[in-house]
């Protein structure tokens, strides 16, 4: 308000008393501040503009807040025969699949997806993870269908691995040296199993073997623990156990025609074979193992059977009379 100038008298006298003119600086809000003044009144009159209704910051963090577009598989197009890295390997383009061509990590535990970018792992390379001692747990793809020759080769502290269903292709040494593998089972889709494949698994106590493929050649040489073993139907040819020091029976396929020679040497603990009554046996098939009972598939035991490679206070007997 406006406040009016006071005049007084004095002794019957005018006296006019004026006050100074005052200007009052009040500190600026966030909206505008004026200040008038008016002459020989001390008035002061404040101007406040209203806020506006959107700021700046306002503006910018109601952007901030909107929710960004996601997707639940990001996708990249890769071109035949490309290489790229992808979590510590070295990733392969090949017939519109994937290839995991090497490992270049230092992980105690490796997770491999079933897809990169949308094109499906199916395969590990020669040497992938060729000796990759850190590694003790590896997942594999659930489509993947080769394991490469010596793709674990002397992963000596790996201890833990799945074989996917559908892998169908092991190949030559993919798990030898794997010192600290306890237990592995080979699946059913496997048709072709490589020479030497857990060579020197020292460790290894149980193996169970599924598949279909011919030759079984040097699989366990110096599984030195090894004590069970399951072998699949469809074997021709067997070989592979010596040095077998902790096995003390096993069962051969009723389709294997040939154990060959030194098959079984050095199993010292080795008791109870059952063997099919139509094999050729090599002379030194059971070299260096005690008294074996072999118990033979059939009706009758064939004339001649196990002369020559048989150890010496070995018998053979039909296996339905095993008790």
């Amino acid at each position: 308000g406006v406040i009016s100038a006071v005049m007084g008298k004095v002794d019957g006298g005018e006296k006019r008393t004026e006050t100074a003119s005052q200007t009052t600086e009040l500190p600026l809000t966030s909206g505008t501040t004026s200040a008038a003044t008016t002459p020989y009144t001390g008035t002061t009159v404040i101007t406040e503009a209203p806020l506006p209704v959107t700021t700046t910051s306002q503006t910018t963090t109601e952007k901030h807040t909107e929710p960004a577009a996601t997707s639940s598989k990001p996708t990249k197009e890769h071109f035949e025969g490309e290489t790229f890295e992808y979590n510590d390997m070295q990733v392969r383009i090949a017939g519109g699949k994937c290839i995991i061509e090497k490992y270049t990590g230092d992980a105690a535990e490796v997770y491999i997806p079933d897809e990169i970018d949308g094109y499906v792992v199916y395969r590990l390379e020669e040497g992938a993870f060729f000796s990759c001692v850190s590694l003790e747990k590896v997942r594999l793809p659930e489509k993947l269908t080769e394991i490469g020759q010596s793709a674990f080769h002397y992963c000596t502290f790996l201890r833990e691995i799945t074989i996917p269903d559908g892998v169908k292709s092991i190949m030559h040494s993919a798990f030898a040296y794997c010192s600290s593998l306890e237990e592995v089972v080979v699946p059913d889709s496997v048709v072709e199993m490589g020479n030497c494949v857990f060579m020197y698994c020292t460790s290894l106590k149980r193996a169970m073997l599924g598949g279909n493929y011919n030759d079984f050649d040097n699989i366990f040489l110096y599984c030195s623990n090894l004590s069970y073993v399951e072998l699949p139907e469809g074997i021709k040819l067997l070989d592979g156990f010596r040095y077998c020091k902790s096995l003390e029976e096993i069962r051969i396929p009723t389709t294997v025609r040939l154990i060959r020679g030194v098959a079984f040497m050095g199993c010292e603990k080795l008791k109870y074979v059952y063997l099919p009554s139509k094999l050729i046996v090599g002379s030194d098939a059971f070299a260096g193992c005690g008294a074996i009972t072999f118990y033979v598939y059939g009706d009758e035991i064939p004339e001649g059977y196990g002369e020559g490679w048989m150890p010496k206070g070995s018998n053979v007997v039909l296996a339905k009379e095993a008790q």
